[in-house]
């Protein structure tokens, strides 16, 4: 903060002795131009007054005679005289008032005066000035650095290199040097980038190797080279360009794009067409392996691997073993993660505290001092000391460092040097971000295209999102267009063709470009099993406590009659009477009987009943299709996990029967990363059960 001294000069009685004491009278009544001559003609033989008094006459802005540069001048010849007088001249000095604490007064308040003038200006020149004409002012290092700004903005503002590149010559100790070369590291880029050729980046990376803008030219390069992501085009650049940084990534596209069928012959083909691979080893491991399905196994306290036969690929010797994903496996010896591959070579090597899989060639892993993410051969693609990655979502990781946050890309790489106070995942291309508070939407490429005006936002669904102000919610399409205004208490799902508000307490639906279909009505009924408003076409409403359903016109055609009912889903609706629930048609008859305690909607073909204080399956016809007698029934599409008695077994379901896969004697059931594949848990012990084969093809010793 710029320091101004405000001190005010403090006049002492003033004896009246010999001329120059004149001078003083006549300063003190504001003749400044006899004091002038009196001071100018005492000024050898008196020289510390009369510097003293020329000081305030040229420091006075009220007279003519006013002169900052001047008024330093004489009194730091004032100070200078003041230091070598003898003590009894002091004496008669002092008795005008002049000492050492006033002379600083006066010096102090030209200073500031002076930084006063050029800071009004504010330009390279008046801060030179002021360094050049005030010499020991306390300022001196704030007028450097706000002369340094001037001169940099000034540099800026002309955005061109050579204004730039005078401004780092001129000033190499500035602060702004390390923006300033920053900027001219994208100057000169950018001049590059405007012709986008080739030859211009190749020449770019050649002159300016240390450039910041290094990875833009590189990726510039590929983007130019490689066009329509061929088999050809890849070959061509790995060729012409073997240390650019998209060199192995391009690489790995052509081996993906020429394996893609996953066929031996490809494998094989590749191996001969392409002997520079990099990477024979994974063409010949992938090649034997790529449609082997390995499973985490394990035996006395130690994971291996099994195939889908039960028969042990690699050992049991892992403290913990991951699921593979993309050809390797997440395992800890010695308590660290590294990673395996199909054969059990440890590729990666264990280092790590946490290790997710590999996603798009890259994973997610942390070591006693990092975060960050890995590629396949265990370089660590980007890394932090502490931060949280988490992802990816849509292809995109997102970073939070140091209270801010960030997208990374598929690559790891970082889209944009911009922090944000939050980011969610991107939906629908884009995502919630924000800052100073507020919420906007950001493209993939981290652009605004929505600003950040809202209180909160949710993720883009079906098109829109709702946005809060004030607790109160509209709803926007991609562009940031209100389709609904800010004003609504409750705005629901936007998947079906009316969309429900709620607004002072009344339900009223909108179609989607913003017009109101169904006014405002007193009819509200509350969210069931997640649903709020239409489901497919008819929603619930509530009438004096009782349930009943309109349709798309805002009609009612279920009259508000039933005690409960649930949503609308392929024909059927559940409901209930008094204490029993049963099934009706969009027109209300009656299709199963009231006669359940409990029911689901129909996913399907099938529904959840409970009966006698305990769950089945029925289907559309109200035939029994799995009894009740469980306490807990989950559904994985056609094959449901059933408890009783605290036990738990499998059973495979269709529309007309089910068929039990395996007892109910099961501690815990689990489905795993690979869905037909199921866990089971008894006594402690595991043993893997492949639902297409209706068999357990490997159990765990003891088992």
């Amino acid at each position: 903060m710029r320091k101004i001294f405000l001190s005010i000069l403090i006049f002492l009685p003033i004896i009246l002795v010999g001329q120059i004491s004149k001078g003083f009278d006549a300063l003190k009544i504001y003749d400044f131009y006899k004091a002038k001559n009196i001071f100018l003609k005492s000024i050898k033989s008196n020289p510390t007054e009369s510097n003293f008094g020329l000081a305030q006459i040229y420091y006075d802005s009220l007279n003519h005679f006013h002169h900052l540069d001047s008024a330093f001048v004489y009194i730091s010849r004032a100070k200078e005289t003041f230091n070598f007088v003898t003590p009894k001249k002091k004496i008669k000095i002092e008795s005008l008032g002049i000492n050492l604490l006033t002379i600083n007064q006066l010096q102090n308040k030209i200073y500031s005066s002076g930084f006063i003038r050029a800071e009004k200006i504010n330009s390279e020149y008046s801060w030179n000035l002021y360094l050049k004409n005030f010499s020991g002012s306390p300022l001196l290092q704030e007028a450097i650095n706000n002369r340094n700004e001037a001169a940099f903005q000034l540099a800026v503002f002309s955005n061109s290199i050579d204004s730039i590149q005078t401004f780092i010559q001129k000033h190499p100790d500035a602060d702004q040097i390390k923006k300033a070369k920053e900027i001219e590291d994208d100057l000169i880029y950018n001049q590059c980038s405007i012709k986008n050729k080739l030859v211009g980046f190749e020449k770019f990376l050649e002159s300016y190797p240390n450039s910041r803008h290094k990875h833009d030219a590189e990726d510039a390069i590929y983007k130019l080279v490689v066009t329509e992501n061929t088999v050809n085009q890849l070959y061509n650049f790995v060729k012409s360009f073997p240390s650019n940084r998209n060199t192995i990534n391009a690489w790995e596209q052509l081996y993906q794009l020429y394996t893609s069928d996953q066929r031996v012959e490809s494998f094989t083909e590749f191996k001969e067409k392409f002997p520079e691979y990099p990477f024979q080893d994974k063409v010949f491991r992938d090649a034997i392996l790529s449609k082997t399905r390995l499973f985490p196994a394990i035996e006395n306290e130690k994971w291996g691997y099994v195939d889908s036969t039960g028969k042990l690929i690699i050992t049991y010797q892992f403290e913990e073993a991951e699921n593979f994903s993309e050809n390797l496996a997440a395992v800890k010896i010695d308590s660290l993660f590294g990673y395996i591959n199909k054969t059990g070579l440890i590729v990666i090597n264990p280092q790590f505290n946490e290790a997710e899989k590999f996603i798009n060639g890259l994973a997610v892993v942390e070591s006693t001092n990092s975060i960050g993410l890995i590629d396949q051969k265990g370089s660590w693609v980007i890394k932090y000391d502490s931060a949280n990655i988490s992802g990816p979502f849509n292809n995109f990781y997102i970073v939070e460092l140091n209270e801010n946050y960030f997208f990374l890309n598929r690559k790891g790489r970082r889209i944009s040097n911009e922090n944000f106070e939050f980011l969610d995942a991107f939906h629908q291309n884009l995502a919630v971000f924000k800052k100073n508070g507020k919420v906007g939407y950001l493209d993939t490429l981290c652009n605004v295209v929505i600003q950040h005006i809202y209180e909160e936002g949710t993720d883009f669904k079906n098109d829109f999102a709702q946005v809060k102000q004030n607790d109160l919610t509209g709803l926007i399409d991609t562009t940031g267009k209100l389709i609904l205004p800010v004003k609504f208490e409750f705005i629901g799902r936007t998947n079906q063709q009316l969309i429900k508000v709620i607004l002072n307490g009344k339900c009223g639906y909108f179609d989607k470009s913003g017009k109101n279909k169904i006014p405002l009505n007193d009819y509200c009924a509350a969210s069931v099993l997640n649903v709020d408003g239409f489901n497919e076409s008819l929603a619930r409403i509530d009438k004096k406590s009782k349930k009943g359903f309109i349709d798309l016109n805002g009609k009612i055609v279920i009259p508000a009659i039933y005690d409960e009912a649930l949503y609308y889903s392929e024909g059927l609706i559940a409901v209930r009477k008094k204490n029993k629930w049963g099934f009706i048609q969009k027109n209300g008859k009656v299709t199963i009987d009231f006669q359940f305690q409990n029911l689901t909607p129909f996913e399907q073909g099938l529904a959840k009943a409970k009966k006698n204080n305990n769950w089945g399956i029925i289907n559309k016809d109200g035939n029994v299709i799995l009894d009740f007698a469980y306490q807990q029934i989950q559904n994985y599409n056609d094959i449901a996990i059933v408890t009783k008695n605290d036990l738990k077994g499998l059973f495979e379901l269709n529309s007309n029967k089910s068929e039990k896969l395996t007892e109910i004697i099961f501690d815990e059931i689990i489905i795993s990363e690979q869905f037909d594949i199921f866990e089971l848990i008894k006594n402690g012990k595991l043993a893997l059960y492949h639902a297409r084969k209706k068999t357990i093809f490997w159990k765990e010793n003891g088992w």
